[in-house]
């Protein structure tokens, strides 16, 4: 969506899920920052409409102005650099964009490292009173079952490993 020439059915009712790429000046990449971009009107008829509304991420705006949606995420980077600086003396990107997520969903929030989902993923086995070692041997086996159907490891998909994951978590009597 071409947000400088959005124009909204209603420009003062409106609800819609913008994306921001912001990264660090001066190195390379960006991430992604989530917000729901509405107007007070709009909000009034969800809450109406479900009774509630939970309201993190959102930038409420009176109506549909693209350059009022760009000047309140800039103002909203310079604050937190501002911020941040006045309080620690440097700003680093980690300590920035978590800062920054309080405002817009960022696409790494709540992000675990591999072996920190392993991990988490142990602890559950654990607390449900299953061995992860025999989990893992059958998680192993109904692998080697599906690639033999399929026809090799090239035609595995997340699809596949879903499926096993909902078996196993039956057989386990694990809760989906």
């Amino acid at each position: 969506m071409d947000l400088e020439h959005y124009v909204p059915e209603d420009p003062e009712c409106f609800g819609i899920y913008v994306e921001a790429s912001i990264g660090p000046q001066g190195a390379r990449g960006e991430d992604l920052f989530g917000f729901i971009v509405c107007t007070p009107r709009w909000l009034a008829s969800d809450v109406s409409e479900r009774g509630y509304l939970f309201a993190r991420h959102y930038l409420i705006l009176p109506s549909y102005d693209y350059g009022a949606l760009v000047r309140a995420i800039k103002e909203l980077l310079d604050e937190t650099v501002n911020d941040l600086w006045d309080q620690t003396g440097a700003v680093d990107w980690q300590t920035f964009a978590k800062r920054l997520a309080r405002y817009g969903q960022w696409e790494f929030e709540d992000y675990m490292s591999f072996e920190q989902a392993k991990e988490a993923f142990g602890r559950f086995l654990e607390r449900h009173g299953v061995d992860a070692v025999r989990f893992k041997q059958r998680e192993e086996e109904e692998m080697a079952k599906v690639m033999e159907r399929l026809g090799g490891p090239d035609k595995f998909t997340g699809k596949e490993a879903s499926e096993i994951r909902d078996k196993l978590f039956k057989e386990f009597g694990l809760p989906t």
